[in-house]
């Protein structure tokens, strides 16, 4: 088997190696969701309101309560009905414990997932720096030249049914703000 040539460069590595390249993660990606049986999705609604969130190292400093627990369960007993255990009359500080440990495990799965993450991303955004701003006013050109261009506009339908959708979608909110904003 012939060696393939090695690229290091994201940016100029030819496309078809990169779409290989990302269909081989893409392969990947599916194989960690199988690890993880179960997983949630939140809206975004209560994702936004969520009380959930850790900050670096909260959750490890946290875990130190529960020694506490062990030592003196009576100052926690008042807690019972909020620890969302099996007992609502009983203080359950290892179900605390389990779940605290688990959302610690995915803490370290989040931060190897952002070190790909936000890299993909940035460079996503790199390039859009790079092709968005030319074919948007490749559309400015184009979208008039298509009301008399069928061939044109068969060409470019994509592109003017992207932006129309999104002009009717603004055109419908503002009605919608319209009449329920109260007259003055």
């Amino acid at each position: 088997m012939p060696n393939k040539a090695k690229y290091d460069d994201i940016l100029t590595m030819p496309l078809d190696e990169l779409d290989e390249r990302v269909e081989q993660a893409l392969a990947l990606f599916a194989q960690i969701t199988e690890l993880f049986p179960g997983l949630l999705e939140l809206t975004e609604d209560a994702r936004r309101h969520s009380v959930g969130y850790y900050r670096e190292g909260e959750a490890e400093s946290l875990a130190s309560l529960l020694d506490v627990a062990a030592k003196k369960p009576a100052l926690f007993e008042t807690l019972a009905d909020q620890d969302n255990g099996q007992d609502p009359g009983k203080f359950e500080p290892g179900l605390i414990g389990d779940r605290l440990r688990r959302a610690i495990l995915l803490g370290k799965l989040m931060k190897a997932a952002d070190e790909i993450v936000g890299p993909v991303g940035d460079t996503r955004i790199h390039l859009g720096n790079l092709t968005r701003p030319v074919l948007l006013a490749m559309y400015e050109i184009a979208k008039p030249h298509a009301k008399r261009d069928t061939a044109l506009a068969s060409l470019a339908k994509p592109a003017l049914d992207f932006f129309a959708a999104i002009a009717r979608a603004s055109v419908a909110t503002r009605a919608r703000n319209k009449k329920s904003k109260p007259e003055k």
